[in-house]
């Protein structure tokens, strides 16, 4: 594996890999804001996802935040305990952040990008958009316990990586791949910034290097004995478990959500469809919570502070049949008005 515009290389990870949620609700090696992916033809923006700083000082450093007990306060109307919001400076730091890139979104569609194109990137923007907005309502207006808010902290924070990065390959980074042969200069501050990408393919390693995307080309070594191939460092590969967390959560089991290639589209577009799944509310007309000559099991649902999914359902568990509890009755839920 070389690189011809970044100063470390990546540990070559096993072909098939088991993605699942970390201690830190991140997805370890599998997860784009934190790691180079192999190159997606359909999800190119993901290698200029901003790379991780380590720097806590650095405004964006808020977008990797994991929220501790003492940045949750308890609401003061909740009939219960347990239930309330994240607050404090950090989420003060991610609330401006949300709304600067929303502005910044809504200010290039409605100018420089008034009339873009579907292939160049103008449906991805406004889907994106949207999502962005949905998670953040979400979190700033409704309650819920500290383990749920973190999980919808961490939707904004991936919905607002990705969006940043849509924006910055279609508005900057792909006209320059279309018009230009030589990589950008110093002259422009942190082009290099980003998580960048993995391809065995030298016509995208040329068009990440025209457009400053880091990129690692893998091929066989045995090229290089051939000679032409200028070598100017050799580095250790850098190990994804010297960086990342790998753990899972304390106290918690989150589940496999996808197992197969680490080429397979499909491992984000389960990312996406697992962390959105536990905000939908009870299904009048799906499976029922109890039996009709038993006592409605409320304090269930007000122990984990939520009437959306419980998180306990996003959890390994031993697989059962739908037939096996009888379906009588279903209990009203409250619907906050956003």
């Amino acid at each position: 594996m070389t690189s011809p515009n970044a100063d470390y290389i990546p540990e070559i990870l096993d072909p098939s890999t088991e993605v699942k949620l970390r201690a830190d609700l991140r997805y370890g090696p599998d997860d784009a804001t934190l790691w180079p992916q192999p190159y997606l033809e359909n999800y190119p923006y993901l290698s200029v996802i901003p790379h991780k700083t380590q720097d806590p000082h650095r405004q964006k450093s808020v977008m990797w935040w994991l929220p501790k007990a003492s940045d949750f306060e308890q609401s003061n109307t909740a009939m219960v305990k347990g239930i309330g919001s994240l607050t404090g400076t950090e989420m003060d730091s991610v609330k401006e952040q949300v709304r600067s890139l929303l502005k910044r979104v809504r200010d290039y569609r409605n100018g420089e990008g008034k009339n873009l194109k579907k292939e160049d990137g103008s449906m991805l923007i406004d889907s994106g958009l949207v999502t962005l907005v949905h998670t953040w309502v979400r979190l700033d207006g409704s309650p819920g316990t500290l383990e749920e808010k973190c999980m919808e902290l961490s939707e904004v924070q991936r919905s607002y990586l990705e969006l940043k990065a849509i924006m910055d390959y279609y508005a900057w980074r792909l006209p320059r791949i279309r018009t230009k042969v030589d990589p950008p200069g110093a002259d422009v501050p942190g082009i290099l910034d980003v998580v960048g990408c993995i391809t065995s393919q030298p016509l995208i390693a040329q068009e990440c290097f025209v457009a400053g995307i880091p990129v690692w080309l893998m091929r066989d070594y045995r090229i290089l004995f051939g000679g032409g191939i200028r070598v100017d460092q050799l580095v250790p590969f850098t190990e994804a478990k010297s960086v990342l967390t790998l753990e899972d959560r304390p106290g918690r089991n989150y589940r496999i959500i996808f197992r197969g290639l680490r080429s397979d589209e499909g491992r984000f577009k389960e990312q996406h469809r697992f962390m959105r799944s536990r905000l939908i509310w009870t299904d009048h007309w799906g499976e029922c919570l109890g039996d009709i000559t038993q006592p409605l099991e409320m304090d269930r649902h007000i122990n984990v502070g939520s009437l959306t999914r419980r998180l306990a359902d996003l959890e390994s568990k031993p697989a059962r049949s739908r037939t096996s509890k009888p379906c009588k009755l279903i209990s009203s839920v409250w619907f906050p008005q956003y």
